[in-house]
């Protein structure tokens, strides 16, 4: 039972990489051709299978290994967009399709993210590795737009109190997301304010909506 279920999952996370990799692929193949090759989009169908089966991840080593996976790919496409700049330019067809891929990337991981908590909560540091925690929020500040990212902040906001995100990442992912609201860096008035000061004013500045 235990084979088989290993099996099974070492099935799931290769149709997983393999939707994704359709994704990063293209700009390897822009690399070689010299050509914009347009990004991959998971189809309907495709999306219906990776729903279903994200609630067949019955075990912590099984869910520990389908994070670690959006983590890795989410690294990989940052790391090709560098590749992109050095080898070929900023303003470049060929940085532009990595910034494309990038982002089809950054929304297939989204909706898997979403998908994730929805089903089991935020990962806790006394189950999973520092690279399993943290990729939920990563993928929600690379990705999600404010709307989004106030549906799911209470995911967040407790992993931080029960102390799964430290003060100092929550902080920074919420001045971010104060930047891109407000289209101003967030003002502490002279203050000197810590992490879990910066948290709290940036809650009640975002609306967010917690005690």
């Amino acid at each position: 039972m235990i084979l088989k279920k290993k099996v099974l999952l070492f099935l799931f996370l290769f149709v997983l990489l393999v939707f994704l990799g359709k994704l990063a692929l293209n700009i390897y193949i822009a690399d070689i051709t010299g050509f914009s090759i347009k990004p991959y989009e998971l189809s309907d169908e495709e999306m219906i299978e990776l729903n279903d089966k994200i609630g067949t991840l019955n075990s912590v080593e099984e869910r520990a290994l389908f994070l670690t996976s959006m983590y890795e790919i989410d690294q990989r496409v940052r790391a090709d967009e560098t590749t992109a700049i050095e080898k070929f330019g900023y303003e470049t067809d060929e940085h532009a399709n990595a910034l494309s891929v990038m982002d089809s990337v950054d929304a297939v991981n989204l909706y898997l993210a979403k998908k994730y908590l929805d089903t089991y909560g935020y990962p806790d540091r006394s189950n999973y590795a520092e690279t399993a925690v943290d990729t939920p929020l990563l993928i929600f500040h690379h990705k999600s737009d404010f709307t989004t990212f106030k549906q799911y902040f209470h995911y967040f906001y407790a992993a931080y109190q029960e102390g799964h995100i430290s003060p100092h990442r929550l902080s920074f992912i919420l001045n971010r997301k104060y930047m891109i609201k407000f289209g101003t860096k967030f003002q502490t008035d002279g203050q000197p304010l810590n992490n879990e000061q910066k948290i709290k004013r940036l809650i009640e500045k975002l609306e967010l909506g917690q005690n």
